[in-house]
């Protein structure tokens, strides 16, 4: 007989650990869907985040054994309960791939083979340095600059995180 664990966190996070999270261009990423879930079912399908750190409207938390670190917003002051996710990153191969096949750890070589019309974005402002594999362009309050949807982060040949992200215009 097996002794049944209660609670969101003892319930839900090996669940979560043991599957395979889909990203899906810059829409989602596995359960959470950019601009719509909120920090609170977050924590309700992954459990207590190890690390949680509030700045102004946004709210960043992470779960390491999951490999993700997502920042939430809310401008009406509650980034760590009501803010939805605007920013995801994607640091481990077991728990996560791109809807056609890319993980972390995987070269180069097959990012290009995956994505082949992605473009290599270097030496401008950091946060958006890397292989923009989704672009899309900020709503026209925010000058409609482009920015990268989906986003992959390679050092010595090898893809090191997914970034999958929106803007305030959402």
């Amino acid at each position: 007989m097996t002794a049944r664990a209660t609670g969101p966190t003892a319930t839900t996070a090996p669940a979560a650990a043991a599957t395979t999270n889909i990203i899906q261009s810059d829409r989602r990423a596995g359960p959470i869907v950019i601009a719509r879930t909120t920090a609170d079912a977050t924590i309700g399908r992954f459990g207590a985040p190890q690390t949680r750190k509030r700045t102004g409207p946004s709210c960043v938390m992470s779960w390491p054994m999951l490999g993700l670190t997502i920042r939430f917003l809310d401008f009406a002051g509650r980034p760590c309960t009501l803010g939805v996710a605007a920013v995801v990153t994607i640091t481990s191969r077991e728990h996560w791939r791109t809807a056609v096949g890319l993980r972390v750890g995987d070269r180069v070589a097959r990012l290009w083979s995956l994505y082949p019309r992605a473009s290599r974005q270097a030496g401008i402002y950091s946060p958006f340095s890397g292989y923009w594999l989704v672009i899309r362009r900020t709503c026209e309050e925010l000058g409609a600059a482009a920015y990268p949807g989906l986003l992959a982060r390679a050092r010595n040949g090898r893809v090191t995180a997914l970034v999958v992200a929106t803007t305030a215009c959402e």
